[in-house]
């Protein structure tokens, strides 16, 4: 026998309590407090397939969900998944605004709603349990994309171009040469923020596989106001590489990690999925950081935004529902988000950010669309960049799809560079590295020519391409060697030796060597290459030291042989002790045994 729990009714007002007994017909002859709650409980108990039958499609959709999530629910899953509102009661509602789910959900300590222990074994009987969530695909891309007129915000209402980027044909060669850039100290970032610098930013476009994401306005040319959107790939690699452990900062410049090092030497796809693990959990940097536009990132909301991994892990949770190589809609991705479970949020306090001057322009009550800002960039900054999904997009400029009614937005041109995203795939690399699929095959393009030289045994460097060497391509050279003619260079000791002393090795160098001389290395530029590591390898790093004078030698010899002043000291020549700054007090203390101080 159900037992009902009354105490769901008795914060309800009797106006609300009458309106529930009329959903349910039962008697108007009712007019005490008591008398409704004690009749609701009684129909409830005696025949609770009845009071569900008089509930709506959509109630009882809600109450399964909860049912079968402990009682639980959440609004926004529910609202995403079904698209329509949880219809929920309210501490508030009126009479009109009453619902039967009201009989079925009491408020906890936390002031959430959730269905009692005692309801929820009696809802599973007589409620099928809901259906997973399904992801809804589109069959093929169109050609271009045209505004919604609601859009009033663009100077042009003709259809734009439909720019696809498929990630997975260029992620290792970009990878590979951004790498390089890095091995040869060429990368520079910002020592408070570590993202790229600009003319870091304006290099690692060079080591893309094809040009940046094509976000430029056509309006640009009529209107000198008009926002450059920038650069989306060549700025995330900059950050990227450092989420993902293949390298670190030292002193303003990148430099390669033990990871990256064995990234560099080809495309290892189980150490990359490693690095995208690390990625994932990464809280360094924010993608959100990028829409600049959205300020007060760095003041007082701080302390509300949630961590960037709180984001992301949900977010491509949500992708290992999605079909491999099929697109979806940037709004269908979102939706899915929700719909399979994986709800985030940017901020519990949006207050707090803002358009151009928070008085006017905080963003206060908004329902999903930071959010949505977010999704946007994390797809098209990172995880396409990463070649782990595909995306198609138009050029972002007036069509505002999220935060269009904010005060302040008049002088910009969109809120972010990603606002044109509109459709993106799972592709087989992302299959593979978030465990949907066993294999990768690489596409065909994947792989590019490493036959980049020819090694002559005389030591000197014979390019074999004629097209131009790209900047990582000549970094790469510009460790080992210097440049004799337009198309020969030659293997130098100098090099070598500054690379060592930026912490490089020769296992690097014989690799970079390996992988790019179609004949291998001959015998003599072996023999040279050992000889050098031979010699760097003659003198270790020393650690700092004190250096003392002694008034005469034999002085000095009594002290550096005493058995406990030795201990502390090395003679350096006739009268001179040194003494390593971590033994200096020992030194001090052995050398006053001795009958000796030194003044102050």
């Amino acid at each position: 026998m159900l037992t009902y729990p009354k105490k769901i009714l008795e914060d309800m007002n009797v106006d609300v309590l009458r309106r529930l007994t009329r959903l349910l017909d039962l008697p108007k002859s009712l007019s005490r407090k008591d008398d409704f709650i004690n009749a609701l409980a009684r129909e409830v108990e005696t025949n609770p397939q009845g009071v569900l039958k008089r509930m709506s499609e959509g109630e009882r959709l809600l109450l399964a969900e909860a049912a079968y999530h402990d009682g639980r629910i959440n609004p926004s899953v529910f609202s995403s998944k079904y698209g329509i509102s949880a219809p929920l009661p309210n501490p508030w509602m009126r009479p009109d605004q009453a619902v039967l789910t009201a009989l079925m959900f009491q408020r906890n300590t936390l002031n959430i709603y959730e269905v009692p222990k005692e309801l929820i074994k009696a809802l599973q009987d007589f409620l099928p349990k809901p259906a997973q969530a399904r992801v809804k695909t589109v069959d093929s891309l169109p050609a271009s994309y045209l505004p919604p007129k609601r859009y009033s915000h663009s100077p042009d209402q003709s259809p734009r171009p439909l720019h696809v980027h498929e990630g997975e044909r260029a992620v290792f060669n970009e990878l590979r040469r951004v790498l390089r850039l890095v091995q040869a100290g060429k990368v520079k970032v910002t020592d408070k923020g570590r993202r790229p610098t600009d003319s870091a930013v304006r290099l690692l476009s060079t080591a893309l596989d094809s040009s940046d994401f094509d976000l430029k306005s056509p309006f640009e040319e009529t209107n000198k106001y008009e926002e450059k959107a920038g650069a989306v790939r060549a700025h995330a690699w900059g950050v990227l590489i450092q989420q993902c452990g293949w390298a670190k900062l030292r002193t303003g410049t990148l430099v390669l990690t033990e990871s990256g090092k064995e990234m560099l030497n080809g495309p290892d796809v189980t150490r990359y999925k490693d690095g995208v693990e690390a990625f994932l959990n990464n809280d360094d940097f924010d993608e959100l950081n990028r829409i600049e536009h959205i300020r007060g990132q760095s003041g007082k909301a701080k302390r509300h935004m949630t961590s960037p991994s709180e984001r992301k892990i949900p977010i491509v949770d949500s992708l290992f529902e999605w079909p491999i190589n099929q697109w979806l809609s940037l709004e269908e991705a979102y939706r899915f988000v929700f719909a399979s479970g994986n709800d985030f949020i940017v901020t519990d306090e949006p207050y707090n950010l803002y358009f151009s001057e928070h008085q006017y322009g905080h963003f206060g009550d908004i329902k999903g669309e930071l959010e949505r800002q977010y999704l946007r960039a994390l797809l098209m900054e990172s995880l396409a960049t990463l070649g782990l999904v595909d995306i198609a997009y138009v050029f972002p400029h007036h069509l505002w799809p999220e935060l269009g009614d904010r005060w302040g937005k008049d002088e910009m041109s969109f809120c972010s560079r990603y606002d044109g995203l509109l459709y993106v795939r799972l592709n087989g690399l992302g299959a593979f590295v978030f465990d949907l699929s066993d294999t990768w095959t690489p596409p065909a393009t994947a792989e590019e020519n490493r036959n980049l030289f020819t090694l002559l045994p005389n030591r000197e460097i014979a390019i074999t391409q004629s097209k131009k060497l790209s900047p990582d391509e000549i970094a790469g050279l510009e460790i080992c060697a210097v440049l004799k003619s337009d198309y020969v260079w030659e293997l130098s000791a100098h090099q070598i030796l500054t690379y060592f002393e930026s912490g490089g090795s020769m296992e690097e160098i014989t690799a970079f060597l390996k992988s790019n001389s179609s004949t291998g290395i001959p015998e003599t530029v072996d023999v040279f290459l050992r000889d050098m590591a031979e010699k760097v390898s003659a003198v270790k790093e020393g650690e700092e030291a004190l250096l003392f004078t002694v008034k005469d030698e034999v002085t000095a010899a009594l002290i550096a042989s005493d058995s406990d002043a030795r201990k502390y000291c090395f003679l350096a020549g006739a009268n001179k002790l040194a003494v390593p700054k971590k033994n200096q007090r020992a030194f001090r203390s052995a050398l006053k045994k001795l009958g000796y101080v030194i003044p102050s």
